[in-house]
């Protein structure tokens, strides 16, 4: 019974830990990648993000800020009247801001500033069947990371 629940947790992502305000929206090379980017990360600073050790091996400089904006979508049902209420969420922007610098051929630095948390649920606050659990919901985190990778050899990056 120990194995399998073991096994159960193991499979279980860690982006669950976050409760649905998670934010992995940080870049677009990323986000077309479908968030895959650990393995080998965009070449534009955004592994300060994704994959510290990633930075070991970048060339020059890098700069990169951006947006993602989300507009995030629900719906609240009573279990007794059957009344369904719909979020009333704003526009969400998520800012990102990454700058690398190549020190030598295997040293790269970087500082990055990012939300890795931070949506909103905001629901009406007439006729709202949850009132009780609350009406407006904000989570805001910003995160700045120092970061140093370096490239050991040929196949290890820390």
């Amino acid at each position: 019974m120990r194995r399998f629940a073991f096994m159960l947790f193991a499979g279980v992502p860690s982006v669950l830990a976050a409760q649905g305000f998670a934010v992995s929206e940080h870049n677009t090379c990323t986000m077309g990648r479908a968030s895959a980017a650990a393995a080998s990360p965009c070449a534009d600073g955004s592994a300060i993000y994704f994959s510290p050790a990633g930075l070991a091996g970048l060339a020059g400089k890098h700069l990169s800020f951006g947006s993602a904006f989300i507009a995030a979508s629900g719906s609240f049902t009573d279990e007794f009247t059957l009344q369904q209420t719909k979020l009333d969420n704003p526009l969400i922007p998520v800012p990102a801001g990454y700058a690398t610098y190549a020190v030598n051929p295997k040293l790269t630095v970087g500082i990055g500033a990012y939300a890795p948390y931070g949506l909103e649920t905001k629901w009406p606050v007439a006729g709202f069947a949850g009132r009780f659990l609350g009406y407006n919901t904000k989570i805001h985190a910003i995160y700045i990371q120092p970061t140093a990778g370096y490239q050991v050899n040929s196949w290890l990056k820390v």
